[in-house]
């Protein structure tokens, strides 16, 4: 249903390859020394990698890795493993079962005739210590300002695979090549996130409803004496959703100069790649640049920051009668709807180029920073648990997709009958 795969891939697949490497994993699922949950991640990636037809897609994080080595100039035995952790989830696009999964296929080749369980041994050790290493979402930060060109050229190639070789070895064609691509996506970016607003609204929206039918109505029956008030339940259902709209409305693509920067950029890379690096170019530290005072001091406003938004909207909320029950609603719904917005507003970054990173609004920041923070820690905080998963997976989500699927189906039942009409 996602198409992740279509069905002439499914059918193409190499059944005894894909059996092959089941029973190599089945060897080793009972041994002590592997993680059993871990390499179910890396094999269900294995898996993915076996069917996935862009079998050129690795080819291009090796190469932003290669660009981007240059301009990390940290002192640290692990610093090639953490810039290849932030340029797989940031460049890639990888879940953390392709991002072990790609560590061990890189860790294979090294190791070559090592034993099967040995590999996975160093791999896994590997996983663990990057995710344990404090400095790697600096590190990826970092490497997310710098990804808009290499997203470009990986655009360009699968644009057209066979002009490739020539578009690169020719400035002016690579111009005009790249000019046309870059506008090309930003169009489907445009496009992706109209989907996933409208997609994200409904969700959240039929989400609300069924919790306020199924949870708040007849909670607060049980707790308010006078009965349910439908002051607050409207403001519960409508405020976040407008929240989330409001904060997708105000984001916007790249402008011309940021454009204009990143096609500079993309070039510079392919046609003088050993060009002088800025120093305002590079990292030289997985550490903030604070003193341990100061950055106690910032984490004492940061936490009464939290505390002074989460008990504004606590006290509005509770002049307006709200009980503690539709407050925790209220606040869960609008902390995931921010979340849900700012990840939105990443596609919008997709095509941008910031060296030098953003200022941003620190007023904004101010407001919206710890909702968004609540609202990453609810997201992942649900993900792990099996009893959500259920009510939201096949709960709501199911009839979710199945509202959209007859949605489709109806526009392109209606597309057909007009073109029989006119002919």
């Amino acid at each position: 249903w996602a198409a992740y795969i279509s069905e002439s891939d499914w059918q193409s697949a190499n059944r005894s390859r894909l059996s092959e490497l089941l029973k190599s994993y089945l060897d080793v699922w009972d041994e002590p020394e592997v993680n059993q949950d871990w390499l179910l991640g890396v094999i269900s990636a294995h898996i993915e990698d076996e069917l996935s037809p862009n079998r050129d897609y690795s080819e291009f994080t090796n190469l932003a890795f290669n660009v981007l080595r240059s301009r990390v100039e940290i002192e640290d035995p692990n610093i090639d493993l953490l810039l290849f952790v932030a340029i797989e989830r940031v460049y890639s696009q990888a879940d953390e079962a392709q991002v072990a999964y790609h560590l061990y296929r890189l860790d294979r080749k090294q190791m070559g005739d090592a034993h099967m369980t040995e590999v996975l041994k160093a791999s896994y050790s590997a996983y663990n210590l990057a995710n344990q290493k404090k400095g790697l979402n600096i590190l990826s930060a970092y490497v997310r300002k710098q990804m808009g060109p290499l997203i470009l050229l990986r655009d360009l190639y699968f644009s057209n695979p066979e002009e490739f070789p020539k578009v690169i070895e020719n400035p002016e064609l690579f111009d005009t090549a790249s000019q046309k691509v870059l506008a090309d996506q930003l169009k489907l970016v445009r496009k992706r996130m109209n989907t996933a607003t409208f997609r994200s609204l409904l969700y959240v929206f039929l989400t609300k409803m069924i919790l306020v039918l199924l949870l708040e109505i007849p909670l607060e029956k049980m707790l308010r004496a006078g009965g349910t008030n439908y002051v607050s339940l409207g403001i519960n259902v409508v405020v976040p959703i407008a929240v989330m709209w409001l904060i997708v409305a105000n984001i916007h693509l790249p402008s011309r100069k940021s454009q204009q920067r990143l096609l500079e950029r993309a070039q510079q890379i392919i046609f003088d790649f050993d060009a002088e690096t800025k120093t305002w170019e590079k990292i030289y530290s997985l550490s903030r640049p604070f003193s341990i005072t100061k950055f106690a001091i910032f984490y004492f406003f940061y936490a009464l920051l939290f505390w002074l938004v989460f008990y504004a909207i606590y006290w509005v909320l509770h002049y307006f009668g709200f009980t503690i029950i539709s407050i925790a609603v209220f606040m869960f719904f609008l902390s995931v709807v921010t979340f849900f917005a700012y990840r939105i507003r990443q596609l919008a970054l997709t095509y941008s180029y910031s060296p030098k990173g953003e200022s941003g609004s620190v007023g904004w920041d101010i407001i919206t920073l710890p909702i968004v923070a609540v609202g990453d820690l609810v997201s992942r905080g649900i993900s792990q648990l099996n009893f959500f998963i259920l009510i939201f997976d096949f709960i709501l989500e199911a009839p979710f997709k199945v509202i959209l699927t007859f949605m489709d189906s109806w526009g392109r039942f209606l597309s057909s009958k007009r073109d029989e009409i006119v002919g």
